[in-house]
């Protein structure tokens, strides 16, 4: 069964799933084409929980990844529903390659430090202003007050990095469009990203969504690693949605089924090859592996990128 708080509901045939939307079983049949993952169709067609994995203490490779490539990109297509958001164009495009190129500026500028300067001079880079690690300021997890309701939250933790007092969950909740099905990705326009623009704008926020494939590329980790630094550095949050499936990788302490979910990214480690994030299920009563989830956890960017493919990031 596909559950989550990162998307829009489906016709009916699956079980709701604490933590979030259901998605139908429609489209099963296109998983069976694809061998590498017919046991995964099995678990979906007759809606079999995996138990929850055991919870980690904030930082911890993701749930077995045996599931990946073209055979994680068929389960996501076959599994989704929600709307397919077009190419960028116009306005909406140049924004986002003026502020790619800032951030490869940015992050050029970095790795010179890092290296030793342009001059290839020795530099221990703590000494040349370049830490290994970064997170943006006043980071708060709120846990998610409805089961349905990881948007709102991840939204207020990083309104909460500018914003002493941010807004209610519920204020938050009408301002996504969010229902019992969650908040959507992608639902005509970008609702993540309007609600971090329509909060954040006074402090000079430009906020850009990033939709990923069902199996995101080389590029896409390498840019994904550039833009967190940026937004880091900036002090920005990044806001993810989690498109994890059953055998696929999943955010620290999730069980090992389908679930969308949104959550915060607030840092890096090692010069961005690791994700800080806060995840709103942790401590939330609404879900019931909520408590298996610890409130912040670092994890590979790489791995985080998986996990967001099919859906995407708003930074």
């Amino acid at each position: 069964m596909l559950g989550g708080c990162g998307g829009r509901a489906a016709a009916t045939g699956l079980t709701r799933y604490e933590g979030g939307h259901v998605r139908a079983t429609s489209m099963v049949h296109r998983i069976l084409r694809v061998s590498a993952v017919t046991t995964f169709a099995a678990v979906v067609v007759i809606g079999l929980h995996v138990p929850a994995q055991a919870a980690h203490s904030g930082s911890a490779a993701a749930a077995p990844d045996s599931l990946s490539g073209e055979a994680l990109a068929e389960l996501r297509a076959a599994l989704d529903t929600e709307p397919t958001p077009p190419p960028l164009s116009g306005k909406a495009a140049a924004d986002l390659a003026a502020k790619d190129r800032a951030a490869r500026a940015s992050w050029n500028e970095m790795q010179q430090k890092r290296d030793g300067g342009t001059m290839g001079t020795l530099c221990i880079p703590e000494l040349c202003g370049v830490p290994a690690n970064g997170s943006v300021s006043n980071v708060l997890q709120y846990p998610q007050e409805r089961g349905y309701w990881c948007g709102p939250s991840a939204l207020r933790t990083a309104l909460r990095v500018r914003i002493a007092s941010p807004a209610t969950q519920t204020t938050l909740a009408s301002k996504l469009g969010t229902t019992t099905d969650g908040t959507a990705w992608y639902d005509g326009t970008y609702p993540m990203e309007n609600a971090l623009d329509s909060y954040l704008g006074a402090y000079g926020a430009n906020y850009a969504s990033v939709a990923l494939s069902g199996s995101p590329s080389t590029t896409d980790k390498s840019n994904y690693k550039i833009r967190i630094y940026n937004n880091t550095k900036n002090n920005w949050a990044t806001v993810g949605d989690a498109y994890e499936v059953t055998g696929g990788p999943h955010l620290v302490g999730h069980p090992n089924s389908n679930i969308f979910h949104w959550f915060t990214i607030y840092g890096y480690s090692n010069y961005g090859d690791g994700t800080n994030y806060a995840d709103p299920a942790s401590g939330s009563s609404s879900v019931s592996w909520g408590s298996q989830v610890p409130k912040y956890s670092n994890m590979s960017s790489d791995t985080i990128v998986v996990i967001m493919g099919g859906r995407g990031y708003v930074w």
